[in-house]
């Protein structure tokens, strides 16, 4: 489904990525009630983008979540796809460092928490949270699984 984006911030993204922005499809998930989607401008890339009213209650979120996404390295993507989280984790210093059995125990620990909160309803507020949940359980149990094979 194609996003429409508020001409000021149509005109922002074209700037900040030098083209025109061709199409932006809608990504679900979410739970500020901003625009998020993959943007492709002209030249065929595609983009991850968010955006939300700057005087949203979760404007100061996205602040914080755009900062940590520039910090992270280029080999991160933003909208993951199929990727694996093993060649994402290790291509990182952090990651490429770390105790295999402590990472081991995150990620039973992260598959737990995954999947005693993916049987809870989600808040009246994000009821798609319960999907989110699964979602990361699945993931989190098929990385474990990948690791332990």
């Amino acid at each position: 489904m194609t996003v429409p984006l508020p001409e000021p911030v149509a005109v922002a993204l074209e700037h900040r990525l030098g083209a025109p922005v061709l199409d932006v499809s809608a990504r679900p998930g979410g739970f500020s009630g901003g625009v998020r989607g993959v943007a492709a401008p002209a030249g065929g890339r595609r983009v991850f983008v968010k955006a939300i009213r700057e005087d949203s209650e979760h404007a100061g979120d996205y602040r914080s979540e755009a900062m940590v996404s520039a910090a992270l390295p280029a080999a991160v993507p933003s909208d993951l796809g199929d990727a694996d989280p093993q060649q994402i984790f290790v291509a990182h210093p952090v990651g490429r460092d770390a105790d295999p059995d402590r990472v081991d125990a995150l990620l039973v620990a992260l598959a737990g928490y995954w999947t005693r909160t993916a049987a809870l309803p989600g808040p009246p507020h994000a009821p798609h949270l319960r999907d989110r949940r699964e979602r990361a359980r699945g993931a989190t149990t098929a990385w474990l699984a990948h690791r332990w094979s």
